[in-house]
Order: structure tokens, then sequence, then C-alpha cells
């Protein structure tokens, strides 16, 4: 964006050989952000739900978005065979 006081950080997801888990949350330093946007194709996970622990501990304000749902919508009528 044109905001010079805003910057937008696209994060690696957790729980990778590259990326464990275990020690994400201190490797990001999700605790000295001012915000942080949670995103997640599927449901959410012990990871996001362990991140929402810290960012709250912290007091780091987030939101937490599911994306995708109206195709997980489209593949339970599918599923289901119902309209």
């Amino acid at each position: 964006p044109n905001q010079k006081d805003v910057r937008l950080w696209d994060l690696p997801g957790a729980g990778t050989v590259s990326v464990p888990a275990s020690t994400y949350l201190q490797d990001m330093g999700l605790r000295y952000f001012d915000r942080v946007l949670v995103v997640t194709a599927g449901r959410f996970t012990e990871m996001e739900v362990a991140l929402r622990a810290e960012l709250q501990r912290h007091s780091v304000p987030f939101c937490m978005v599911r994306s995708k749902v109206d195709q997980d919508i489209m593949n339970n009528k599918e599923d289901n065979n119902a309209d």
C-alpha cells in the first residue's frame, strides 16, 4: 500500500521441516507485531490455537480468517447429494 507506516509481512506456515511448529512462535517474533492476521484455507489446527493463545498472552491484536469456505460448502453438498 501507499501507507508509509504500514508493512505487510507474509510469513511461512508452521509445521513443516523448514519451519517447525515447536519453535514457530518464538522464531517469527509475533509478540512484537502491532497486529497479526492469521489466514487458513482449512479448519483451524492446533497450531492456530497455540498461535492465538500466544498472541493473547502478549496482548497482540489479531484476526483469524478462514478462506475457501465456499469450496468446502460446495464439496459438502456434493458429498452428501444436497442442493
